[in-house]
């Protein structure tokens, strides 16, 4: 006879011993579960749902088991809702939340307050690539590199560049580099090299190379300044250069200057492009004097300025002695010669270079003088130009008696031409302007 208690006891008695069995398996095929599994559940068409529970349920439950796994339907801060939550022995962890972890396929939805890639405690943070250690961002907020780098392989560099940058060239030492070459290093006194890896004496040491100069530019500002050099010691030289590669390499004064350049044929180079009034070099005391080098002012100089011209030359004792030159106010050409009376007459000629570069008018006379050197009636000069002139003997006197001749005559104008057009410059006139007193500012001791 049917009786449904004994169908539901048989039942029962059918699910206490699956539930006493090594594992336990949920299928619809009556597949054995895997050995290797307590619980081995398969199917195509549905997924194994976790226990649902608001936050506060969760922080209910007694005694969590180590490894207990609820899913949270409500957010606790910053942890969002409908999230896997899990007991790790001591309190409740997120699962794989986004607000956790960083996708190695991108974040979203974050937000720079709250959300960070870094460390909570007070130790610092490594990157590594090929499992070696490559940066570190210090507890102090700085960022290190733990590899030197190269000149090649710069420690900081751009993926579209990698060969430009700066790396660590060396003990205190830093380098920087274009196309994978060293271009500039810093030392750790203070000296700085451009193109050179040996420091010299100087603070800035900068060799050109090719067809390149050492130092191309400066700021454009007042005052602006290409190379500002400094050095304050008493026997300390500003800026030193050279060029040409000279044979006895950089020469400076022992007692120190300004500047000291060197080179197989040019030490220094003085170009200006004024239209007006200008000046290649221009030299000053503390007492303002000035001297003007290559000036312009409507008429050229060599050297203008106060003080003597003169030359050295040595002495009995071979010791350095001054000779000094004449001067006149106005711009003169001299020269001297020898002739002989023929009968009471001499025609001279004056050298036809000194001719082309002599002007002889009527407000500009050649000025002639002759000294005797034998007996005669004594002598005049005539008919005199910029070719030359006539000796003749007074008295109608017809000796041949010889002499020296001494001219002066006044220098002729020129024309120069170049890049900026044709000037015209006259020489003629007399105590001419001289440049204005250019004024000067002085710059603090900097070291």
């Amino acid at each position: 006879m049917y009786s449904p208690r004994l169908l539901l006891f048989c039942a029962g008695l059918a699910v206490t011993g699956l539930l006493y069995a090594q594992n336990i398996g949920i299928n619809t095929t009556g597949a054995t579960p895997n050995a290797s599994a307590m619980l081995d559940v398969v199917s195509t068409d549905r997924g194994m749902l976790i226990p649902r529970m608001t936050a506060a349920q969760r922080l209910a439950i007694a005694a969590p088991a180590t490894g207990l796994l609820v899913f949270q339907i409500n957010a606790s801060t910053p942890i969002p809702a409908n999230q896997f939550w899990y007991y790790d022995g001591t309190d409740w962890k997120p699962l794989f939340s986004d607000r956790v972890g960083w996708s190695i396929w991108g974040n979203g939805g974050t937000n720079a307050a709250i959300n960070f890639l870094g460390t909570t405690d007070n130790i610092g943070l490594r990157i590594r690539t090929n499992n070696a250690p490559r940066f570190e961002f210090t507890t102090t907020g700085a960022l290190q590199a733990i590899g030197n780098g190269t000149a090649a392989a710069p420690a900081y560099s751009w993926t579209t560049d990698p060969d430009i940058g700066l790396f660590r060239q060396g003990a205190n030492t830093l380098g920087f580099s274009t196309a994978g070459a060293e271009r500039m290093r810093l030392f750790a006194d203070g000296r700085v090299t451009i193109n050179s890896a040996t420091p010299n004496n100087s603070r800035l040491y900068v060799i050109g190379t090719g067809n390149t100069a050492g130092i191309f530019s400066g700021l454009n500002v007042s005052p602006g300044f290409a190379v500002w050099g400094s050095n304050d010691n008493n026997t300390g030289t500003g800026i030193a250069g050279r060029g040409q590669n000279p044979v006895g390499g950089t020469t400076y004064l022992v007692n120190g200057s300004g500047g000291a350049f060197s080179a197989r044929t040019n030490g220094i180079l003085a170009f200006y492009d004024s239209p007006g009034n200008g000046t290649g070099v221009v030299i000053q005391d503390d007492y303002n004097v000035q001297w003007d080098v290559g000036a312009y002012t409507g008429i050229y100089y060599k050297i203008i300025g106060t003080g003597l011209v003169s030359t050295i030359v040595h002495d009995l004792e071979n010791q350095r002695v001054v000779m000094v030159a004449p001067e006149a106010p106005e711009a003169l050409f001299q020269d001297h010669g020898f002739g002989q009376l023929e009968n009471g007459k001499a025609n001279i000629y004056l050298d036809p270079v000194l001719t082309k570069n002599i002007l002889v008018d009527e407000d500009h006379p050649l000025a002639v003088l002759i000294q005797l050197e034998g007996a005669c009636n004594g002598v005049y000069v005539t008919n005199k130009s910029a070719s030359g002139f006539e000796v003749v003997e007074q008295m109608d006197g017809t000796s041949n008696a010889p002499f020296t001749w001494f001219i002066t005559a006044t220098r002729a104008g020129e024309t120069v031409s170049g890049p900026a057009g044709v000037r015209e410059v006259s020489y003629t006139g007399r105590f001419n302007p001289a440049p204005a007193l250019q004024q000067r500012v002085s710059l603090p001791n900097t070291d």
